[in-house]
């Protein structure tokens, strides 16, 4: 990243964002399985 992209407040809360997402997908995917089966 450039220097004044990483100093940018939006960049980082957007990417922060992101990151929390995938991990909230994750711990949904471990908690309630996806069984389209049953």
């Amino acid at each position: 990243l450039s220097p004044h992209v990483s100093g940018n407040p939006k960049f980082e809360y957007a990417s922060m964002v992101d990151d929390i997402r995938e991990k909230v997908s994750v711990e949904m995917d471990r908690f309630f399985p996806k069984n389209d089966d049953e």
